[in-house]
């Protein structure tokens, strides 16, 4: 099987976003953002509460409400922060291949991948697993 693509920066975006959605240590470092900054923002609610005067748990609201709103954010944040250091990658450059005319090729030797900068080629005893729904080049296979 023979494929020509064009791997674009949307691409690539769409590839990272697909890798720390499925990647088990990255999710666990999402959860752990989300979840105990969230329980630091209503534990400091009442920490400000215990600190001004006699009545703490009037402030638990406001950190419920400041954690909800954290913790409601947190996905568009964090979509947002994998866009940035995407671009901030794709711009440190060092990257001329990456981008652009791409021909992947499978035949009984393994995988050969192109660009107009080299060639990358891969046996399949190197081949731990193949996945079809992988998006960036999903996309771009003839139907």
């Amino acid at each position: 099987m023979h494929v020509t693509f064009d791997l674009t920066k949307e691409d690539m975006k769409t590839f990272m976003h697909q890798h720390y959605e499925h990647s088990p240590s990255i999710r666990r470092t999402a959860a752990i953002f989300r979840y105990v900054l969230t329980a630091v923002l209503v534990g400091a609610g009442v920490g400000v509460g215990v600190l001004l005067g006699d009545k703490p748990w009037l402030y638990l609201p406001v950190g419920v409400v400041g954690g909800g709103v954290y913790f409601a954010i947190f996905p568009r944040f964090w979509r947002r922060s994998i866009d940035k250091q995407t671009d901030k990658m794709l711009a440190e450059g060092k990257n001329r291949g990456l981008l652009g005319r791409q021909e992947l090729e499978v035949d009984a030797d393994g995988i050969v991948e192109r660009s107009t900068h080299g060639e990358l080629k891969a046996r399949w005893s190197s081949v731990e697993r193949i996945r079809e729904t992988l998006p960036i080049y999903a996309e771009k296979l003839p139907k």
